[in-house]
């Protein structure tokens, strides 16, 4: 068997009217030439609107392999200048191609021929209201469609010889905000009078609506206003005089075009689609439109060969006054009503043409025609038919038929549309308890049941879910997770389940791809890329697929989002046992090497004191005796012997502040800071010192070993400033609400700050011992002693310019006297 010709079709969603309606048109095409077709709801270039951008990775899924031609509708566009959609063209050039509403050379376009729409309502408003003075609300810049609708209204207004203003341009966006924006800033700011708008499309006009209900301006009396498209125009609050695109006929002949090419046959670039003006109240014309009078014809019995001769006419009556609707769709909907009417006059029945009327007003309904224009095209129809008949029986008759279609008409338009308000109340009940089973699902077992039970009810007759292996390279590899068909979950081999992303589904399940219908929704977060589904839905059925994307991508991310935390609380647990094992193995060599240097440091002394001695005994009884060279090497034992045996306490002291407890009380730092300063002045001799202390906040702290805080840092100011004719220190405080940072401050020789992590290191020091001496030793006491009370302390300097140390001091709620919470741990 031929595999299928697959055809794939770019719109930015298929939530909205017009591209669903344009979904609708190329399924029915397709499928009357055995084709099928994969929709990619690919957003916008560029979009603009939240995080649509997300749905770009759409883009990266199409090729070759997968499609055999490419519908682009111009939606796609709307954010971008042409120049950025030939880039993009180029991307598909070895596809076939067929864009709508969009012109890119070398490539067929379906357009409708918006500048002479334009210029029919421009003429019209001119001619039959009177309009002068007329606004027109543009699209974007750069636009192509904008740029002609633009030129066409311009060109219109001067051939008329009316005003151009461009102050009466107004710049939009398609959308209905830009329309409400552009005129409410516009009557802000300006007082040009003008008596009419002209919209780009019905959306934009909308919201000009809006603005100018606000403001108390009257439509049609005081302005008169028109939009374009036709799609949500007959809803306006004032009916609303519009384009009527026959989107679903763009569809149709887009499809044509595509399986030409792909055939290789000739094809033309360029492909007008019908575009009839569509009169509402919004610019002043009358719901109804007065028949034209028919020349009555000459009694006679042959009634039934005068509708015969006159059929051609009756045609073209009807079909101007549902202008709007395609010729042959109108021809074929007036020859049944012939043929009915022929039937009820001459049985004296009123069932044929009544139910010939029901049927085309059913059809119709799908082509949004509403009641003001079956009535119109009723009274044509029958005015017609009228002048056909002798008076009589016939015309009585007829008449009674009439009355009767008539309130057929308004019964019928009724049920229609709680027919369709229904459906739409009951796929958006079905989405809502979708949405509510999701919100309580949280693993992805969970989701996939309830996409199991409730995707039947929404008329999805399949469903495939796939997420990307990389999300950083999504046309690489895809995942099936998921898959349902005609309700029926399907069984997910997972050694299988791996995939070349623009295949779109595994080798085993591509037959599912042979649908006539499947769209293609990207599944993504504000964030993240996640994957993407496929769903089999009929056309009519589509708009609902964006809420459905919505609510698929909101449930998994949320339980990607939970597992990832599973794993990551996990992973954590097992980091943290790590981590309290290699703590306590660390406390434990600590611990050993605390002792070792305590033991070492004590063993050490006594053949120290030996040296210092008998150093002593030979200096004093032996000096004399002692060559020169002799007294300086002894001299140079007993120094070295002392600065050793200052080491071994300096040793000692260290050794002992992780080894003993804090005894935590409330320290009057003001004090203690005082009495530190008064021993230090004792020892001063000639240098010159200037104290300035703050106010220091007392805190729960170790007294003795804070004291040893105090005079280091203090010691270390005045030794470091001692070659300044007048040291300057400066001890001070500022408390925070979980602590109390101190800082001592001087004025000495500083250090260059790129060696500052090697300061508070045992035995390190940044000066020559000859111009600062010392062992190297002060500073490491001190952090360790600052880190058992859970503080901090760090050190700001610059070479010849001083140095300020900092240390921080918590303040927890504990009582005075408890043991300090992390007595027992050592921090490093």
């Amino acid at each position: 068997m031929p595999k299928q010709t697959r055809l794939g079709l770019f719109v930015s969603t298929t939530q909205n009217n017009y591209e669903s309606t344009l979904y609708r048109g190329v399924v029915d095409a397709a499928r009357a030439e055995g084709a099928n077709v994969t929709c990619f709801t690919s957003g916008a270039l560029r979009a603009y609107r939240g995080f649509e951008f997300q749905r770009n990775v759409l883009f990266d899924l199409v090729d070759r392999e997968n499609i055999d031609g490419l519908i682009i509708s111009g939606t796609l566009a709307h954010p971008i200048e042409a120049e950025e959609m030939q880039e993009f063209f180029l991307r598909y050039e070895k596809i076939p191609k067929v864009s709508i509403a969009l012109s890119i050379p070398g490539t067929p376009y379906v357009i409708v021929e918006s500048k002479q729409a334009i210029r029919d309502i421009v003429t019209h408003l001119a001619k039959v209201h009177g309009r002068r003075r007329m606004a027109f609300l543009r699209g974007p810049r750069g636009q192509q469609e904008a740029e002609e609708r633009f030129e066409a209204f311009y060109e219109t207004l001067v051939g008329h010889g009316l005003e151009f203003d461009p102050q009466l341009v107004l710049e939009g966006d398609y959308n209905i905000r830009s329309g409400e924006a552009a005129l409410r800033d516009f009557l802000s700011h300006s007082e040009i009078r003008f008596d009419a708008i002209v919209s780009s499309n019905d959306s934009m006009a909308l919201g000009a609506m809006q603005v100018l209900q606000e403001h108390g301006i009257r439509i049609p009396e005081q302005v008169a206003l028109t939009g374009f498209d036709d799609v949500e125009a007959r809803f306006a609050h004032v009916p609303l005089t519009s384009v009527r695109q026959d989107i679903y006929d763009q569809g149709n002949i887009a499809v044509r075009i595509l399986l030409d090419q792909i055939a290789g046959r000739p094809v033309t670039l360029k492909n007008i689609s019908f575009a009839p003006v569509v009169l509402r109240h919004s610019c002043g014309c009358a719901e109804f439109t007065p028949p034209e009078t028919v020349e009555t014809a000459q009694a006679s019995p042959d009634w039934a060969g005068n509708l015969l001769t006159r059929q051609t006419e009756i045609i073209a009556a009807t079909r101007a006054s549902l202008s709007h609707i395609p010729a042959a769709r109108v021809e074929a909907w007036t020859m049944a009503w012939l043929q009915a009417i022929r039937s009820d006059l001459g049985a004296n029945t009123r069932r044929e043409f009544l139910g010939a009327l029901e049927n085309a007003q059913r059809e119709g309904f799908d082509l949004r025609v509403e009641l003001a224009a079956w009535n119109r095209c009723l009274s044509a129809f029958m005015h017609q038919v009228r002048g056909c008949l002798p008076e009589g029986r016939q015309k009585a008759a007829l008449a009674q038929i009439e009355d009767q279609a008539r309130t057929q008409l308004g019964i019928n338009m009724e049920f229609l549309e709680n027919a369709h308000q229904t459906k739409i109340e009951l796929r958006t009940l079905a989405l809502r308890e979708t949405s509510e089973s999701l919100m309580t699902t949280f693993d992805l077992a969970g989701i996939f049941d309830v996409l199991s039970e409730d995707l039947p009810r929404l008329n999805v007759h399949a469903c495939y879910i796939c997420l990307f292996e990389d999300p950083q390279k999504p046309a690489d590899l895809s995942r099936l997770l998921y898959g349902m068909r005609d309700g029926q979950r399907l069984k997910i081999d997972p050694k299988h389940a791996v995939f070349p992303s623009r295949q779109l589904l595994t080798p085993g399940l591509d037959g599912a791809l042979d649908s006539c219908r499947v769209i293609v929704e990207a599944l993504y977060s504000k964030e993240d890329r996640l994957g993407f589904m496929l769903l089999d839905v009929a056309p009519e059925n589509a708009p609902l697929t964006n809420a459905l994307r919505a609510l698929v991508s909101g449930a998994l991310q949320s339980v990607l989002l939970l597992e990832q935390r599973r794993r990551a609380e996990a992973q954590l647990l097992e980091y943290q046992g790590q981590l309290e094992a290699l703590v306590e193995k660390l406390e434990f060599s600590n611990q050993e090497l605390e002792s070792f240097a305590y033991s070492v440091s004590h063993d050490l002394r006594a053949p120290l004191r030996s040296i210092i001695g008998f150093s002593g005994i030979l200096d004093n009884e032996y000096r004399p005796k002692l060559p020169e060279d002799a007294r300086h090497l002894l001299d140079r034992i007993t120094q070295n012997a002392r600065r050793m045996g200052l080491l071994i306490d300096n040793l000692l002291a260290f050794s002992r502040v992780s080894r003993q407890a804090l005894q935590v009380s409330q320290v009057d730092m003001n004090r203690m800071v005082e009495e530190t300063v008064a021993e230090l002045n004792a020892d001063l001799g000639k240098q010159q010192v200037e104290w300035t202390l703050g106010d220091l906040p007392a805190v729960p702290a170790d007294p003795g070993l804070i004291r040893q805080v105090w005079v280091n840092l203090l010691g270390n100011a005045v030794k470091y400033s001692a070659k300044n004719p007048l040291a300057k220190i400066e001890v001070g405080s500022e408390k925070h609400a979980s602590q109390i940072v101190y800082h001592v401050r001087d004025n000495g020789a500083g250090f260059d700050m790129q060696y500052a992590d090697k300061l508070f290191g045992v035995f390190q020091r940044l000066h020559r011992e000859e111009d600062f001496p010392g062992t190297g030793i002060g500073l490491a006491i001190v952090k360790r002693i600052i880190l058992r009370h859970e503080g901090r302390i760090w050190v700001q300097s610059a070479v010849d310019q001083g140095t300020t140390f900092y240390f921080s001091l918590p303040l927890p709620a504990r009582k005075t006297g408890q043991p300090w919470p992390g007595h027992a741990k050592l921090a490093m």
